[in-house]
């Protein structure tokens, strides 16, 4: 029998956001666990914590409380530098924003990530990649 692999196993995740004198709970002792393969939604009203559970799980912030693992790997007990570069090879973001570079060409900004990451500029890819989302599909997402 094959075993499943976990790719993101969040636990007792808490995040609080202090203004003054007030404190905002907008994660409190979140778990999630998404295994490979599997196609999870995050939804719920406006302010429920989405956007910050989204934050988190790109390691974009950082929680207050809780355990994230990402595959096997402890991303909270990891310094920034490596963050980041799990974040580069590990991880896909697609904004609700474009966050475009306005004066550059969708191929342009397309490839912008792989030369972040250390890659040769791979104009196949590119193509690829801009075929699959004008197509209506997906790429990978979270390592997969």
């Amino acid at each position: 029998m094959k075993q499943v692999e976990t790719v993101i196993d969040i636990q007792d995740m808490t995040k609080i956001f202090r203004m003054g004198d007030q404190s905002l709970r907008a994660l409190d002792g979140v778990d999630l666990k998404i295994m490979k393969g599997e196609f999870v939604a995050i939804v719920g009203p406006s302010g429920s914590g989405k956007s910050t559970l989204m934050h988190m799980i790109g390691l974009l912030d950082r929680p207050d409380e809780g355990q994230y693992f990402l595959g096997v790997d402890d991303v909270l007990k990891m310094d920034d530098a490596t963050q980041a570069e799990i974040r580069s090879k590990k991880i896909g973001f697609i904004f609700q924003q474009f966050n475009l570079l306005a004066r550059t060409s969708a191929r342009e900004n397309v490839g912008l990530p792989m030369l972040y990451s250390g890659s040769d500029l791979d104009q196949e890819r590119v193509k690829m990649l801009l075929w699959t989302t004008a197509a209506g599909g997906h790429s990978e997402i979270f390592g997969q």
